[in-house]
């Protein structure tokens, strides 16, 4: 039968576990009945396994957290999405590397203890980035459980998203529209004409090919995002073409030496790193619209 101590302000549970063996460890439990309470589900769970109604947990504990989130980015991220790798690599050893949660194993990570990780975060990070960091975690442990690396349950999944407070976003008005692209240089004006009118995301300008743009059906058939043959939403679509942005398109086309629409001066992709955004920045400060530019993500 399952028991509960205390030592100091720690409470802790003894029980048999999946094995028939009897272990015991502290809880973040602030009371009695809490301990209690928790002691019976863990007595439970371990009657399941014992008969075989539910799987016993790896020998090893599953490994440590960093361990299968660097297994999801080699397996997953590096394979489906190589130019995210390195990014997302550097997030989780930024919050994670020296993180105790990092270096629980996969049986010590509750929803509490990752619940108390984000609580640690959210005086550094805003909700959004908070969210993001939450969602890596619950991702890995979706896919390990899919590949069967992991038997036991999700624990992400009892850890509700931080809310995100929603900003009413800033565009260009239509009367603005032809003033930024007048203060363009005349080589970056119809990249921003096709952005504007269009919508298409950087990756989707970068990667558009002569053989995308249909002047006959008015249509630009936008399916990949740089090099990648799909693009960052996994959908292609086809997006009309303005009576506005029509000489632009032209303009662009002519002038590349590439099957790209919008090359470097040498014929080649753009760089994911040039930074576009300071260009329009400034166009929008030569304009005299804004002092500054924020980013907003396409939804």
């Amino acid at each position: 039968m399952a028991s509960v101590y205390r030592r100091g302000e720690t409470w802790y549970v003894r029980y048999k576990n999946g094995r028939g063996r009897w272990t015991g460890h502290a809880t973040k439990a602030r009371t009695k009945a809490d301990a209690r309470m928790l002691a019976s589900e863990l007595e439970l769970r371990a009657e399941r396994q014992r008969l075989g109604l539910e799987a016993l947990p790896p020998t090893d504990g599953g490994g440590t957290l960093l361990e299968l989130l660097s297994w999801w980015l080699e397996t997953y991220v590096k394979q489906g999405s190589p130019k995210n790798y390195g990014r997302l690599a550097g997030v989780v050893r930024l919050h994670f590397g020296d993180a105790e949660l990092g270096r629980l194993r996969l049986t010590e990570v509750t929803s509490g203890a990752i619940e108390e990780f984000l609580q640690g975060k959210a005086s550094e990070l805003s909700p959004a980035t908070v969210n993001h960091i939450r969602s890596y975690v619950c991702t890995a442990f979706s896919h390990a459980i899919r590949a069967g690396r992991w038997s036991g349950r999700n624990p992400v999944l009892e850890v509700r998203p931080r809310k995100v407070p929603k900003r009413l976003p800033d565009y260009l008005q239509a009367d603005e529209v032809p003033r930024v692209l007048a203060v363009l240089d005349l080589v970056h004006r119809p990249l921003f004409a096709t952005a504007v009118f269009t919508g298409m995301r950087k990756g989707e300008l970068a990667g558009l090919r002569k053989a995308d743009v249909n002047f006959t059906a008015g249509l630009i058939n936008v399916r990949r995002s740089y090099d990648n043959e799909t693009t960052k939403g996994m959908r292609a679509a086809a997006v009309p073409i303005a009576t506005e942005l029509r000489p632009h398109l032209e303009a662009a086309i002519k002038a590349s030496p590439s099957d790209l629409v919008f090359p470097d001066s040498e014929g080649r992709m753009l760089r994911e790193d040039l930074p576009l955004h300071k260009l329009l920045r400034r166009a929008l400060g030569r304009a005299g619209i804004v002092k500054g530019y924020t980013h907003v993500c396409r939804k």
